[in-house]
């Protein structure tokens, strides 16, 4: 008798905490809908405009969450990455040549470097200390790792 109290309690137990999942779920839709603004001018009317950009002086993608919003932030993460791994390359060529970097996408890809998909990887400068920057057609905007800094900064690469 006492065991068949405690499965009863348990599915008691059970059936309120999805009720309460339930009543959470309901009020979340009830709250998150119809604040959406919708442009006059979208294709049939009914899909909302999302504002996404990318600031170049923070090296942030702005805007609200949504799918734009997410290609941005992966695109973002993909330049950095780009620009991390080609830092890379520049640094295992630079032991084979006494230290000097080189100022061709090539000479990069022989030291194993893989320029991520969608994102566009440039060397600005090299010689004694080296620039690169990479940018996207979605971010529009340019992101750099300069050798002297250590670091991908927001931005093209500085003026000598």
């Amino acid at each position: 008798m006492d065991q068949e109290r405690r499965g009863d309690s348990g599915r008691t137990w059970l059936v309120a905490a999805v009720v309460l999942l339930v009543a959470i779920l309901v009020v979340f839709v009830v709250t998150s809908g119809g604040d959406e603004e919708v442009s006059e001018d979208a294709n049939d009317g009914s899909a909302p405009v999302e504002e996404v950009g990318f600031d170049e002086q923070t090296g942030r993608c702005l805007g609200e969450a949504g799918p734009a919003f997410s290609r941005c932030r992966a695109e973002l993460i993909q330049a950095r990455s780009g620009l991390k791994n080609a830092a890379t390359a520049e640094e295992l060529y630079a032991t084979s040549t006494g230290g000097d970097y080189t100022d061709q996408i090539g000479d990069l890809e022989a030291q194993g470097f893989n320029p991520p998909p969608a994102v566009i990887v440039s060397i600005m400068s090299a010689g004694d200390t080296y620039c690169l920057e990479s940018t996207s057609d979605f971010l529009k905007g340019r992101l750099h790792y300069d050798s002297t800094v250590g670091a991908v900064k927001p931005g093209p690469c500085p003026t000598p």
